[in-house]
């Protein structure tokens, strides 16, 4: 997979999110020639065979006045797409969909806004619902193939909104997929795990997290072997918007300590630099990392 953000930056500062707490990110748009550039030498290196293209990782693509264009590259370069938005922008939608990326993801904690408000501050969960059935409405029109489904962050004061929100879903023939809300980008979390609970449990958003840093690093801890890598080490690039590779999709750390281009390193080269990076084994030796659970 390939984690390409399009755009650098987000019209929400979600608590949970680097953008939400401030980190210095690289903010601009993803020029079509560059990331042309991009899907070419990733087809040329054929490594892996036919990745999968995330049009995202920190940023909203919905901003990208390009983003249609960006999908239909991606097709034409025959890979798989992907695209995951907030959807508060509604002028794309219909260009979006014409376009058919091949799954796209809508991320919300609520359809409440006293809920929703805690988690996508900025947000207007009423926006957010009329977006998603213009977006129904434009998948039919156009006849999209793209698989739809609603990203539901789950807390402890949004657990109530599971029916509401599937059945909401249900209504406009979208998908509904409910996960644990978790704290990112993972030096976060590590800050979490070396403080003390009665401090960051004083962040509102933070004491109603289902499960805590440490309790997942405890959990994984006990149940994994150490054999095996982190998936988003070996199977996992990430790119910004400049063109500039990071170390993965889950972080905020530079891929090293000066810039490394994308387009100028090998897939070996860019493999090397993950690889000798510091910051894997802080994550790994907590357990942060993603990797296949052990039997």
């Amino acid at each position: 997979m390939y984690a390409i953000d399009v755009v650098g930056g987000c019209n929400l500062r979600c608590p949970t999110c680097p953008v939400g707490q401030g980190a210095a990110l690289p903010k601009g748009l993803m020029q079509r020639d560059l990331f042309q550039a991009i899907l070419q030498k990733i087809v040329h290196e054929q490594a892996p065979q036919r990745p999968d293209i995330w049009l995202f990782n920190w940023g909203e693509p919905l901003l990208h006045p390009q983003l249609g264009a960006l999908i239909g590259d991606v097709r034409q370069a025959g890979l798989t797409s992907m695209v995951s938005s907030n959807l508060h922008h509604s002028d794309r939608i219909d260009e979006v969909m014409q376009a058919n990326p091949d799954r796209m993801k809508v991320s919300l904690s609520s359809l409440r806004q006293e809920a929703y408000g805690l988690t996508h501050v900025r947000g207007d969960i009423e926006r957010v619902k009329t977006n998603l059935q213009l977006l129904a409405q434009a998948r039919d029109r156009h006849k999209a193939t793209t698989e739809i489904w609603i990203g539901h962050h789950l807390y402890r004061h949004t657990l109530q909104d599971q029916q509401q929100v599937q059945n909401f879903a249900v209504s406009l023939g979208l998908g509904y997929v409910p996960s644990t809300a978790i704290v990112a980008p993972i030096e976060t979390a590590l800050r979490m795990l070396s403080t003390d609970a009665d401090e960051w449990v004083a962040e509102p958003l933070h004491a109603q997290l289902l499960t805590t840093p440490a309790e997942i690093s405890s959990h994984l801890k006990a149940h994994r072997s150490g054999r095996f890598d982190c998936e988003l080490r070996f199977n996992m690039t990430s790119i910004q918007f400049d063109g500039c590779g990071t170390l993965c999709c889950g972080t905020t750390q530079a891929l090293a300590s000066e810039p490394v281009a994308f387009l100028a390193h090998s897939h070996a080269a860019l493999e090397q630099k993950k690889y000798a990076h510091p910051f894997c084994g802080q994550c790994m030796q907590n357990n942060l990392h993603l990797t296949t659970v052990d039997l």
